[in-house]
């Protein structure tokens, strides 16, 4: 660590050599960043002094061991799912940084280390660079709270400047960190703005990052919140798209094929990775709905579903009954499309977006099934369906919605 976070030329040569061959060309800044990263992960909150240099030596070692040697190391306790996720991501994906910072103009900075040891002894002399900003005029120039700046500082995403002033020590910027920052800081993206760019929900793209088949390289301020650059977004469409066939044999839906899936989230962390698997992709797809979101827009082989019926989501990270999807999610959950009125008679809150438990919302599908999903599985129209149903006397469970044990028997070709 002292040999990244070193000003010497020599010494920073010397500490990049001892590096595997893939990351002797990473910048600084984002090796020390991944080892304090990993550090924090392995040791906690408010570790002991022991516990902390023992964190360090094993970040170190899995640095030092690219790519192996994360596998090695186990989170702190406490420590979620989602925050642990981050950090391998950010691990994994080392040797590529400085391409992402290239594409995505990323917030870059020096290294923290004997350099801004040396810049803080100089500020303490009152002999500071005159270019360093107090907080007001940093945030001002970058238009961002000073609570925001303040913790970005603390997270080791601005350098940390000290300047005596009135016998204390108060904060100072480098305005060309603080502008940096503020660009990467407002240009990143949230999970719902990707999916719904996608076609999909803010549910399906946080599984899809955590089962590691997209990078979240966005500045983060806090370790359980996930961020997604332009480059995130562009390389993962693109390692999809580079999977695709030009044609299937017979096709049907993605959509219509996930229909399989009742009573429970769909698992789009293990349908993306069957979309990506190496060599030849375990779930065979084409893109043939030109204008159409790509999720919307992918079909698959229709002898896909049954593999399909057996993907699952990975377990929850908090308890079921304190977890809580958009009215999207769970139309998507009940095989329902925007006019099916199931959902009013389940509890919701806020407005924009309106949410429910999603408890409430699986406890609901597994009751019950829409006209949507009786007609896509037993292959007939909608129109024909509802007369079937009517004809059945299948008694509604919520609006819109049938009672799916009596389907099941009184319904043939439909056994989900």
């Amino acid at each position: 660590v002292a040999g990244i976070a070193s000003p010497v030329p020599k010494r920073q040569a010397e500490a990049a050599a001892r590096l595997p061959a893939a990351l002797q060309d990473v910048d600084r800044a984002d090796l020390f960043k991944c080892i304090m990263r990993l550090r924090r992960a392995l040791a906690g909150k408010s570790p002991d002094t022991d516990a902390d240099v023992l964190a360090l030596h094993a970040a170190c070692v899995a640095v030092a061991t690219w790519p192996s040697g994360i596998a090695a190391l186990n989170p702190a306790e406490g420590l979620s799912h989602l925050a642990w996720s981050a950090v391998v991501t950010l691990y994994n994906n080392l040797p590529s940084s400085s391409a992402m910072v290239t594409k995505t103009k990323k917030h870059s900075r020096p290294a923290a280390g004997t350099a801004a040891v040396e810049r803080r002894e100089c500020d303490e002399t009152n002999d500071a660079k005159p270019s360093l900003i107090g907080i007001r005029p940093a945030y001002e120039l970058a238009r961002l709270s000073p609570e925001t700046l303040l913790l970005a500082r603390s997270r080791g995403h601005l350098e940390s400047h000290e300047r005596l002033r009135g016998g204390r020590l108060v904060p100072v910027f480098d305005p060309g960190d603080v502008k940096q920052f503020a660009e990467a800081f407002s240009a990143r993206v949230a999970p719902e703005t990707v999916g719904y760019g996608f076609g999909l929900g803010r549910r399906a793209i946080q599984e899809i990052f955590e089962c590691g088949h997209i990078t979240a390289s966005g500045i983060s301020l806090f370790d359980e919140d996930v961020w997604f650059t332009t480059w995130d977004i562009t390389d993962f469409e693109a390692r999809i798209r580079k999977k695709r066939r030009s044609k299937l044999e017979n096709p049907v839906s993605l959509r219509e094929a996930l229909m399989v899936v009742n009573g429970r989230p769909k698992p789009w962390g293990a349908i993306t990775g069957a979309l990506l698997q190496e060599d030849l992709p375990s779930l065979p797809f084409a893109i043939e709905r030109p204008g159409r979101k790509l999720f919307d827009a992918i079909m698959v082989e229709k002898n896909a579903i049954r593999s399909i019926s057996g993907m699952t989501s990975p377990p929850p990270r908090a308890p079921l009954e304190s977890l809580r999807v958009t009215q999207r999610e769970a139309r998507e959950i009940l095989n329902a499309n925007i006019k099916c009125k199931a959902l009013d008679s389940l509890d919701s809150a806020g407005k924009n977006p309106i949410t429910y438990s999603l408890a409430d919302v699986q406890n609901l599908a597994q009751k019950g099934v829409t006209v949507l999903e009786i007609a896509t599985v037993i292959g007939q129209l909608p129109p024909t369906t509802f007369q079937l149903i009517k004809n059945k006397k299948i008694d509604l469970v919520a609006d819109g919605l049938w009672d799916r044990a009596q389907v099941c028997i009184r319904i043939p070709g439909f056994h989900v």
